[in-house]
C-alpha cells in the first residue's frame, strides 16, 4: 500500500498540482475563506487516472476497470475514490483539503474535526487498503498541526511543498507566502500491494 501511494498516487497529484496553470488556480484559492475540497477532489480523479491505467490497467479484467469510480458508499460511509488493483483488491482513497490560516475553527476542532475524523476512518478499515489525502495550504505560520488531534505520524513521501509565492490570504488579511503540501495516512494494510505484485 505505503509503495504504491509513494511511487503511484502521491506523484501523480505533486505533477499534477505544480503545473504552472494549477499553482495560478491554488494561488485564488488560497485568497478564499471558503473549502475547495469538491475541486480537489476531481482534480485528483484527473491527475491519477491516466498514470494508474498506465501502472495497472493491463493487468486488470474488465470487470475490475468498473470500480474505478467517485463518491461509492462503504458502509454507513461514502468514500471519495475507489482504486482498483488486479486480483480484485481496490484501495480507497479520501481526499481532505485544510487551510490553517481561514478555516473555520468547527471543523478543525475537537468532534466536528473532519480533518481528523476521515483519518481515524481509515484506519479502522481492516478488509482493504485506504488512505486519507489531504491538500494542505500553508504559511510559515500557518501550518497543519497534526500532533494536535492526537493523529500519528503521516507517511513519508519525500516530495517537497509545491510553493506559491506571495498570496493574499483572506483569513489573515495579509499577503503571505503560500506552499501546497500533501499529507497521507494509510491504515496500513497490505495485502492490496502483494496481490498486485503477483499480478504483474
Amino acid at each position: 500500500m505505503n509503495d504504491v501511494l509513494r511511487t503511484v498516487i502521491l506523484p501523480a497529484l505533486h505533477a499534477h498540482f505544480r503545473r504552472p496553470e494549477m499553482r495560478q488556480k491554488l494561488r485564488s484559492l488560497a485568497a478564499w475563506d471558503h473549502s475547495f475540497e469538491k475541486w480537489f477532489q476531481w482534480e485528483a480523479v484527473f491527475a491519477v487516472e491516466t498514470v494508474w491505467q498506465h501502472a495497472f490497467g493491463p493487468s486488470l479484467s474488465k470487470e475490475e476497470h468498473e470500480p474505478w469510480d467517485v463518491e461509492v458508499k462503504r458502509g454507513q460511509k461514502r468514500v471519495d475514490l475507489v482504486l482498483p488493483l488486479p486480483g480484485g483488491s481496490d484501495i480507497l482513497l479520501e481526499l481532505k483539503v485544510y487551510a490553517p490560516f481561514f478555516f473555520f475553527k468547527k471543523w478543525v476542532r475537537g468532534k466536528n474535526d473532519c480533518v481528523a475524523r476521515d483519518i481515524r476512518w481509515i484506519h479502522r478499515i481492516r478488509k482493504t487498503t485506504a488512505a486519507t489525502i489531504v491538500l494542505v495550504l500553508e504559511t510559515e505560520t500557518s501550518r497543519l498541526n497534526w500532533r494536535h488531534g492526537g493523529l500519528r505520524a503521516p507517511l513519508r513521501h519525500g516530495l517537497p511543498p509545491i510553493e506559491l509565492g506571495a498570496t493574499w490570504c483572506a483569513g489573515v488579511n495579509e499577503s503571505s507566502d503560500v506552499s501546497a503540501r500533501f499529507y497521507c495516512w494509510t491504515n496500513g494494510i497490505r495485502a492490496a500491494v502483494q496481490e498486485t505484485r503477483r499480478a504483474q
